[in-house]
């Protein structure tokens, strides 16, 4: 099932599915099939509930029960269905993640922005000068040992990855150094690609 047939069909449907909805269930079914850590578990699934998230009234939360449990399990439907990209460096993710509001001050204070390289005023995007996003993470994770570099990250609502509580320190040295070595430009979309 692609992601946005998944959409159409189960953004209407907010209830519990049970294997009694034959056709729902086994649709749901084949898409927690679809994903490695689920395969051999979906034998044990024994209901479905589809809800609107608290946070995004428009999003899709995809819960379920199983056999050894009586609680409700949030579950991703995204990585069941065909087109789901799944993030392929969550630590860089989380990296941004955590600067996130270095970027939304700096904007804030910027003035006149507009395209260092076009002067254009339009679709406007915050770039890391010198040294660029990707050698400001290179130096920093030369600077920790391989122990204290995070390997699990949580999954936020929008896309991407965030550091974990107990990943605290490394956050904070993290966002540190960032804020010590980095320099910001305002770039165009357009220009901010040729630029990567």
């Amino acid at each position: 099932m692609l992601l946005q047939e998944f959409r159409d069909k189960f953004s209407t449907i907010v209830r519990v599915i049970r294997p009694v909805d034959t056709e729902l269930f086994d649709q749901l079914l084949a898409v927690m099939n679809a994903q490695v850590q689920w395969k051999t578990q979906v034998n044990n699934i024994t209901a479905f509930r589809i809800r609107r998230s608290k946070l995004n009234k428009i999003a899709i939360v995809l819960q379920l029960k199983r056999l050894t449990s009586s609680k409700w399990l949030t579950v991703s439907w995204r990585a069941g269905c065909l087109g789901y990209r799944p993030c392929t460096y969550p630590l860089q993710s989380a990296f941004r993640q955590a600067i996130y509001y270095q970027i939304k001050n700096w904007k804030r204070q910027a003035a006149k922005p507009k395209c260092q390289y076009c002067s254009s005023r339009e679709q406007l995007q915050v770039d890391h000068v010198q040294p660029s996003f990707s050698e400001l993470t290179k130096q920093f994770l030369s600077s920790v040992t391989k122990a204290e570099i995070p390997l699990v990250f949580n999954y936020q609502k929008f896309g991407g990855r965030s550091f974990r509580r107990n990943n605290r320190q490394f956050r904070i040295q993290w966002c540190k150094y960032h804020k010590t070595n980095s320099t910001f430009q305002w770039l165009c979309k357009p220009c901010n690609q040729k630029k990567h």
